[in-house]
């Protein structure tokens, strides 16, 4: 008999464990009404404010509860501001934390990842950022 899977697909809200050894992790991911919803499987590498297309099951674990217990994971940038900043403010990317995030998607919203990627040198107009750490 084939077992079926149901597609989940959100935000990454918080990463609780990781294990680089063999992939698994345990998240915390808002589906796309807004709930949260507990996430296990092979997920290594998610970062907050990723966006996620799962395939999975909901399970009933005996200690933990509900969870969707994924076997296959599609990762997709952040779109939005407040994803962006939950991204950038993550540690994701080295010297930029969560303040220097607030300033960076103040100062470009929903086009920061696309000036971090094509335009670095206009960082340098963020409030913290010489034009020497905006080009490294």
């Amino acid at each position: 008999m084939q077992e079926t899977h149901e597609q989940l697909r959100g935000m990454v809200e918080s990463v609780t464990f990781q294990n680089p050894e063999n992939g698994f992790a345990v998240l915390t991911l808002a589906d796309e009404s807004g709930d949260l919803v507990c996430v296990v499987g092979p997920l290594a590498g998610s970062t907050p404010g990723e966006q996620l297309t799962l395939l999975g099951r909901y399970v009933e674990h005996a200690a933990y509860g509900r969870q969707f217990e994924a076997v296959a994971c599609a990762y997709r940038m952040p779109e939005s501001e407040t994803a962006i900043l939950k991204y950038l403010g993550s540690g994701v990317l080295p010297g930029i934390g969560p303040a220097l995030a607030r300033r960076i998607v103040k100062a470009f919203g929903e086009e920061s990842l696309e000036m971090l990627a094509t335009k670095p040198e206009e960082l340098a107009k963020v409030p913290g950022i010489n034009r020497a750490k905006a080009l490294e």
